[in-house]
């Protein structure tokens, strides 16, 4: 009975009491504060003078990654482009360690950054349009070294033999985009 509670074992979080201690800040560049009980995040850069300057907020999650996880959260973005987009991290160590699932108006693309350079893309057409305006759910599971990108319940990209060395997640906004993330829920 013990281990069927540890194997389905669930962590949510609303953002309202910073429980999970997620990284606040406002700069010029951008801010991520917790706001009305979701993680609010604005990116303030004109992502043409700039393609590799995003506003992100990380947290330390209480999952083992060496066993199979699933992420889920919901986002309202108020506009996604090729120059507002808005994405999850995971596996993240620091802003130069980390893996991200990167959603745009035509693509949803996975980046695995080590050391500050990018050492693994994959890219899958996906229609967001008809996403602008609107609550998303995003949803990641890692199972034995492959990991699955959801969005809303439709598997849209896949990723094989990731490494994972971390709890770390996050969220991010690219350019001048704004999302709202919400309902964290992380269950093993």
């Amino acid at each position: 009975m013990a281990a069927t509670v540890l194997a389905n074992a669930q962590f949510k979080d609303d953002f309202e009491s910073n429980k999970m201690g997620w990284s606040e800040f406002v700069a010029k560049d951008g801010e991520a504060t917790i706001k009305e009980g979701k993680l609010h995040l604005i990116g303030k850069k004109d992502i043409s003078s700039d393609k590799t300057s995003f506003s992100s907020t990380y947290c330390y999650a209480p999952f083992d990654f060496n066993k199979n996880f699933s992420i889920k959260a919901k986002v309202f973005a108020k506009k996604i482009d090729d120059e507002n987009n808005f994405g999850i991290m995971f596996n993240y160590i620091d802003e130069y360690n980390y893996c991200a699932f990167i959603i745009t108006e035509d693509y949803v693309f996975f980046h695995r950054v080590k050391e500050g350079r990018l050492v693994g893309r994959n890219r899958n057409g996906a229609k967001t349009k008809n996403l602008k305006k609107s609550d998303v759910n995003l949803e990641i599971k890692s199972t034995f070294n492959k990991v699955e990108f959801y969005i809303n319940n439709v598997k849209v990209i896949e990723q094989k033999y990731i490494p994972m060395e971390s709890t770390g997640i996050g969220f991010y906004v690219l350019g001048k985009g704004v999302a709202d993330f919400d309902d964290l829920e992380i269950t093993q």
